[in-house]
């Protein structure tokens, strides 16, 4: 009989890809018809599972071998309960051309568990055991009913599986992109694939067992039926599957996007505009966390280089720089590991400074503290230091381009406390907190506002007065203020 007309085996011999012929552990060989076509190098007999030489041919050994390669132990006890988490569809499963068209990359994985699962950009899928393309292996331990009182395997599970590949490769394009991904256990062509799943592909879901009910299942979901429903045999109360390092890859890429998205939500790119992100590591997989992210390596760059390029924003010249200076920019390119790109970004944080000494020790606890925003700085984006015109000068535009430092309340702090000594004495006795400030100032209407407390954070005993220093640059850069010296660090020690 042939395909799910036979009880024993749902295909024929003559289309089996597998042509091993079994024996018992008594090495007699399992009679079954044999095909006048078969040569003879095909009718030698083997007495282990096909694909599979440490496993032998009794059947706890089989049943158990069956039992890992391809139990979901975790989908049944949810079963109930998968509603929730997909449309109740076995056959809602997309061919692998699809699964790339949807930029999925093909995971090959043993875990039974875990096939047809997928998150975000990649879906993972179970091999082809040898063992299920063999017509003997079917009808000697897949038989259907199973021998009474002997240890058996549920039939329908390896009828689901099955049934997921008739469904995964469906064309000819499917067929090389699953040889592509190591899914196939031998060799063998497109026109022998496609004869031998055939049979498989008119099972219908009371054919199979409960998990293949469903088909493609979204690990996030997952993920979030076992937090609530709990199943006694999961192997932890939090996920589906244990995250590690490929969901540590996924909390990343996630982490990047979310960088992305903020980046491109604080530029000023044009609609229909196109611009490059620039992502930067020390760690040589990172290319591999974002897609479609192109790879430059840089090198490390000599000591002497690294305080020569240093000095080049100073506009010194090696053998005339102090030698206090040569300390600082050593410190500096050590801290930075001498990546030649850190430095020119540090050199250029520094370069218009006056005091060239006190900026570089300034850069390094400016770089500790407040990385992030130095990186965002406006000093960093070529030309806008100097292309501001009349109308950016107004209050608005600070207001909508700076709001991160807040230029527009120091300004009003300024001009509400006329006069520099008046000014610096103010943000020294901010170092000593709020309250001081306020006694000093005596009248109730001259209370610190509370708009003003970011420019007084303390860092131990210290007066970090980074946000400070940034808004008072774009004050002196867009022209409300001129004259003035900023309070430095070592004005308030």
């Amino acid at each position: 009989m042939d395909g799910l007309s036979s009880p024993l085996s749902p295909f024929p011999l003559s289309k089996a890809l597998s042509k091993d012929r079994l024996k018992t552990p008594s090495q007699d060989p399992l009679t079954q018809p044999q095909s006048p076509s078969l040569s003879d190098e095909s009718n030698e007999s083997i007495g282990h599972v096909p694909g599979e030489p440490g496993t032998d041919l009794t059947r706890a050994s089989v049943c158990d071998f069956l039992t890992s390669e391809l139990n979901t132990p975790v989908l049944d006890q949810l079963y109930n309960h998968l509603w929730c988490v997909a449309r109740k569809s076995g056959k809602s499963i997309d061919p692998i051309n699809r699964q790339r068209t949807k930029a999925r990359e093909i995971i090959a994985t043993e875990d039974a568990s875990l096939h047809l699962v997928w998150h975000r950009d990649r879906i993972y899928i179970k091999p082809m055991p040898l063992c299920l393309l063999n017509h003997d292996f079917w009808t000697t331990f897949l038989a259907s009913p199973p021998r009474p009182l002997e240890p058996g395997f549920d039939r329908k599970i390896a009828l689901g599986f099955m049934r997921s590949y008739a469904l995964l490769v469906r064309h000819h394009l499917d067929f090389v992109l699953a040889r592509d991904a190591h899914l196939f256990p031998a060799q063998f062509e497109w026109a022998e694939w496609s004869e031998f799943i055939a049979h498989f592909r008119r099972l219908e879901d009371e054919d199979v067992a409960p998990r293949y009910h469903y088909g493609q299942l979204r690990l996030s979901r997952l993920n979030w039926a076992v937090r609530l429903f709990r199943p006694s045999i999961a192997q932890t109360k939090w996920f589906y599957m244990i995250p590690y390092w490929s969901t540590a890859v996924d909390a990343i890429q996630t982490r990047l996007r979310t960088y992305e998205q903020h980046l491109l939500s604080h530029t000023n790119t044009e609609k229909g505009s196109r611009e490059s992100i620039i992502i930067t590591s020390q760690d040589w997989q990172a290319s591999r966390l974002a897609r479609y992210c192109g790879e430059i390596q840089v090198g490390y760059i000599e000591p002497r280089e690294a305080r020569s390029l240093l000095l080049a924003h100073r506009k010194l010249e090696m053998e005339l720089a102090p030698k206090g200076i040569f300390q600082d920019c050593d410190e500096i390119a050590r801290h930075l590991g001498y990546l030649g790109l850190a430095i020119d970004l540090a050199g250029a944080y520094a370069g218009n400074d006056e005091d060239p000494r006190q900026v570089l020790r300034r850069y390094l606890t400016d770089y500790e503290k407040h990385r992030d925003d130095l990186l965002q700085s406006e000093q960093f984006r070529g030309l806008s230091a100097s292309n501001k015109t009349v109308w950016g000068t107004t209050s608005k535009k600070l207001k909508k381009n700076h709001a991160r430092f807040l230029p527009t309340a120091l300004l009003a702090c300024l001009a509400r406390f006329k006069g520099s000594n008046i000014q610096d004495e103010l943000f020294r006795l901010a170092s000593l907190g709020l309250a001081r400030v306020d006694r000093e100032l005596g009248d109730e209407e001259l209370r610190f506002p509370s708009a003003f407390r970011r420019f007084l954070t303390l860092s131990g005993m210290c007066w970090d007065n980074f946000f400070y220093r940034q808004s008072f640059d774009l004050l002196v850069r867009y022209s409300p203020v001129q004259g003035m010296k900023v309070i430095s660090f070592a004005d308030i020690a």
